[in-house]
């Protein structure tokens, strides 16, 4: 048994009192002159026993009384495994972003979680040794007083870092294997975990969140039309974590201060919907989007941050013998505003320019230039070749073996899967018959690969191959009229542009989980020497990063980053825009029930749940009062017993 108010116990020092009743007379005798009682003491001789004994009866009535009510205000609480003494007492407060929420108006879960806390500590001897723990503080490694934990508490913030019960033990490991651990929570399903067993003698108080029901973001996704200039579809798919169905839900969608969509929507029982928006190509700032939702009492997820993949402007760099050029490539390149195009002879390449291309083509080589062999897992390449070729560079390079054909005549082309991702947004309908150009082969590769663009009797003619997580697309033969029309043809421009948007850039993610501990981003030709950094308008992070093939990695700090907008800065310049949220795992609000963590409770000898439901804390109170505490009721029932058994007493015996 142990007492959640062991000060109280001082009490029993009333317990002399009784004593010095009984012990002492202070009523002044008095002689009386009286004849003889020889016959008299006969009778006070018989009556004397009877007399002690009805005297010692009411002494020992009224000491059950005063130890009972001191007993019963000093909180006992009985818990078995509790006969050793402890070495100190944990309170664990759960930080995390759900504990904001309401438990009654005015007051949220962490709050109601201090106060308690903090009445429990007012309430305990001077003497008595604590130590406070949050999900986001640093593994104890000894006890401290009772006025350092209050400061502690006093200096407890909410985090979006989450932890399970088996982690809060862990962390607590070095502490002590004999203490009391005083368990405040919401007791959240989604990250609370499996209640863990142990011989820490542990009491859950459960904070009692007032929801029902709770929406939030809990994807979003962009389609990207492959003709540029028609604009984005942002679709935000949502969800209601909760027992309740809620109807009218505001959703705004916002780019900076610009409201660009707005929606009531209904949502039943852990169900969903979705919200989609065309993002016209000059109708955002910045690529920034911000979803924001009307929903209460829940609100720590009601701010959702969104990047948009801008249409970066793709870098394409055409390589060619000084007798091998076309000009259709360069006509299909020459938008400016989605395309940087240089075109080299292969005896001025510009190789600092060109680890920052997104596409390579390589256009009329007999051997591929070994200084080329180096960029595969820089960019892309597209390989159009000769008409005659040097087989064992093209298969360094593919590392693929290369065959020659011969077709005699012209054949048609036709698509060999329509579903395939590479096609999106080609062509309007998958169902219309599509007419595609001729062409003769000359090349045909062998391995694995995979099939664009065949002819009518299944032969390749367009394939492509992955090397380094990067695309590598070749043609089987060239793009003079000689072999082909496809340079004439409608599907050359978008087949052209299919193949720039193909680059990992296209790819990028509209956000980022906050709590990843890395995030990687698609950058070509970066100087590892650069300074890496993080920043918006209230905050600027150094990141520690690793670039490997095109791709940067950053490691997300463990503190000291929230939810927002982002830019990522490379020696102070600023090149790519990124949205940091919150973990969507606090916002399914489903938690344990009390009649699960009560037979938890019953069935470990080391668990003990206190209900809260009575519990109230108030300058008046003097501390945590509760009815709902057993062994406080057996007290109280006790003292009353031996009131009712003194009166008993002094009136019959």
């Amino acid at each position: 048994m142990i007492f959640l108010y062991p000060s109280v116990l001082w009490g029993l020092l009333f317990l002399a009192v009784p004593f010095a009743i009984h012990l002492f007379s202070f009523r002044k005798t008095k002689v009386v002159t009286f004849s003889t009682i020889h016959h008299i003491e006969a009778l006070v001789k018989d009556t004397q026993s009877k007399r002690n004994l009805k005297h010692l009866l009411i002494l020992l009535s009224r000491l059950l009384v005063i130890f009972f009510m001191v007993i019963a205000f000093a909180r006992p609480v009985w818990m078995t495994g509790a006969n050793t003494p402890v070495e100190g007492t944990l309170i664990y407060i759960d930080n995390s972003r759900s504990m904001t929420s309401e438990v009654a108006v005015g007051q949220s879960g962490l709050n109601k979680a201090l106060q308690m806390a903090d009445d429990l500590l007012s309430q305990a001897p001077i003497e008595q040794r604590f130590q406070v723990i949050t999900n986001n503080s640093m593994a104890p490694v000894n006890w401290i007083s009772r006025n350092s934990a209050m400061d502690k508490l006093a200096n407890i913030v909410t985090t979006g870092e989450a932890k399970t019960m088996s982690q809060i033990m862990a962390k607590t490991s070095f502490l002590a294997s004999n203490m009391d651990l005083y368990y405040f929570s919401d007791f959240q399903e989604s990250t609370f975990g499996e209640i863990v067993n142990t011989n820490v003698r542990v009491n859950f108080l459960k904070m009692d969140i007032e929801s029902s029901a709770n929406v939030y973001v809990d994807t979003a996704f962009m389609e990207v039309p492959m003709i540029l200039d028609e604009g984005s579809v942002l679709t935000v798919v949502l969800k209601n974590s909760g027992r309740n169905n809620r109807e009218d839900v505001q959703v705004k969608i916002l780019s900076g201060k610009q409201l660009i969509a707005s929606s009531l929507l209904d949502f039943e029982s852990n169900g969903q919907n979705s919200l989609s928006v065309d993002i016209p190509d000059n109708n955002f700032i910045d690529g920034q989007f911000k979803v924001e939702i009307e929903d209460f009492p829940v609100y720590f997820d009601n701010t959702f941050y969104l990047s948009h993949p801008q249409n970066k402007v793709k870098n394409i760099a055409h390589i060619h013998p000084e007798n091998s050029y076309s000009a259709a490539l360069a006509d299909v390149y020459a938008n400016e505003k989605y395309f940087d195009y240089t075109s080299y002879n292969s005896g001025s390449i510009d190789y600092t320019k060109l680890k920052q291309t997104d596409l390579i083509v390589l256009e009329g080589f007999v051997e591929i230039p070994l200084s080329l062999f180096s960029f595969k897992g820089v960019a892309d390449f597209f390989i159009i070749p000769a008409k005659k070729v040097n087989k064992s560079s093209y298969e360094a390079f593919l590392e693929r073996t290369v065959r020659e054909v011969s077709d005699s005549a012209f054949v048609g082309l036709k698509i060999n899967d329509i579903n395939d991702p590479f096609f999106k947004g080609v062509f309007k309908s998958t169902n219309e018959v599509i007419r595609l150009p001729k062409a003769k082969r000359l090349f045909a590769l062998e391995g694995r690969f995979t099939t664009l663009v065949k002819n009518e009797f299944g032969y390749q003619y367009l394939v492509r191959t992955k090397q380094l997580d990067r695309n590598i697309f070749f043609l089987a033969s060239p793009i003079g009229r000689d072999f082909t029309n496809l340079t004439s043809h409608a599907t050359f421009l978008p087949l052209m542009y299919k193949m720039a948007q193909s680059s990992n850039a296209a790819t990028e993610p509209l956000y980022f989980d906050i709590s990843a501990n890395y995030i990687s981003l698609p950058i070509n030709g970066y100087d590892p020497i650069k300074k890496i950094t993080l920043a918006n308008e209230s905050v600027e992070l150094i990141a520690n990063y690793q670039y490997a093939k095109g791709n940067l990695t950053l490691e997300l700090p463990p503190e000291g980053i929230l939810a927002g907008h982002y830019e990522l800065r490379i020696n102070d310049l600023g090149v790519q825009k990124i949205a940091l949220n919150e973990p969507k795992n606090e916002s399914d609000i489903t938690t344990y029930s009390d009649k699960y963590l009560q037979e938890l409770a019953s069935n470990s000898p080391y668990l003990n749940y206190i209900n809260v439901e009575n519990i109230q804390i108030s300058a008046d109170s003097g501390g945590i009062n509760s009815d709902g505490n057993e062994l406080f009721k057996y007290a109280l029932i006790l003292a009353l017993v031996f009131v009712i058994s003194e009166t008993l007493l002094i009136r019959f015996l």
